[in-house]
């Protein structure tokens, strides 16, 4: 396990003076960057293939990072990975709603306050890539059901089939069942800053299993799913009425403004959700960036994959 792995990843004093050394190592003031995407909290049925994407898709926003410096266009090729693979609820590997549908949410905001969402869309291969699109509109920050999807298609955004034999199976087995098992949803993020210190955050998902159909999550809600200012970046996972009770990233920018610590920030924000909202509800996992280009994440759930980098660094993951 590396330094940074074990500062973010553990309460324990002494491996949090690592977190000091790898803080004082890259000084604020150089030109770098820092990524860092997840893929869902909950418990991953297949822990390899949720490492192996969430590796992929921090390299693929590495590489970005690299070739144009832009944090925005960062989180969404990101993002875009984890959509297309099925191991993920989001894209091509989203859960079916209580009729057999499918219906995708997503945002993507900058430290501009420049923000783009969609919620329950179909047939679109990237939701976040539709995110991004309106996010430049200033008639709109939010669009939704079948208008979205018209929306999407007449932009030129790319349409796809994104049922699958894994998720309709699963569909299958559940309904049948009188009381089926609830499941958290496996909603992916990424948050990027660039070498001049702009801030992006992004989160897909395509929301609970046999959900009713026109609900809404986190996700596509700004200070719920995403959450970006000039200070901090931050995506959340988890059970979405939760996190919308507690408005979980903007939570987490209140307790970095007067903590200016990112990893206690996390961690308290998730300490009274889990206190404070019911216990079939509160289950969530948070990943965020700040100015100084701080790394962290936390979760209170059994598994939280994410990948992450600092320029110069090799790229960690964790589960």
């Amino acid at each position: 396990m590396s330094t940074l792995e074990q500062a973010i990843g553990s309460s324990d004093p002494s491996e949090r003076r690592g977190l000091h050394f790898y803080k004082n190592k890259f000084s604020s003031s150089l030109k770098m960057y820092s990524i860092i995407v997840h893929g869902g909290a909950g418990e991953h049925k297949n822990t390899k293939e949720a490492k192996k994407g969430v590796i992929r898709a921090v390299k693929k926003g590495e590489n970005t990072l690299k070739e144009c410096k832009n944090p925005i266009k960062s989180v969404e090729e990101s993002i875009k990975v984890l959509e297309e693979d099925i191991n993920f609820n989001a894209g091509r590997g989203s859960v079916l709603t209580k009729k057999g549908e499918i219906k995708m949410d997503a945002s993507i905001a900058n430290s501009k306050k420049e923000i783009g969402a969609v919620a329950n869309i179909t047939d679109i291969k990237h939701p976040i890539s539709l995110a991004k699109k309106i996010m430049k509109n200033k008639d709109h920050l939010l669009l939704g059901g079948k208008q979205a999807t018209k929306h999407a298609i007449e932009l030129g955004l790319e349409t796809s089939n994104p049922y699958t034999k894994k998720r309709i199976k699963e569909w299958q087995e559940k309904k049948e069942q009188k009381n089926p098992p609830y499941s958290l949803s496996d909603t992916v993020g990424a948050v990027a800053i660039n070498n001049k210190g702009k801030i992006a955050a992004g989160t897909s998902t395509g929301g609970k299993s046999l959900k009713q159909d026109g609900r809404i999550g986190d996700s596509p809600l700004f200070g719920a799913g995403t959450y970006v200012n000039k200070d901090i970046g931050a995506s959340a996972t988890g059970t979405g009425e939760g996190i919308i009770k507690s408005l979980l990233t903007s939570k987490v920018y209140e307790k970095y403004n007067k903590e200016k610590n990112l990893r206690k920030a996390i961690k308290k924000s998730i300490e009274e959700h889990t206190k404070h909202i019911s216990k079939k509800i509160n289950s969530c996992g948070v990943i965020a960036i700040d100015k100084k280009y701080n790394i962290s994440f936390n979760k209170n759930t059994t598994h939280l994959p994410v990948a992450y980098t600092k320029e110069g660094e090799e790229i960690s993951s964790n589960l």
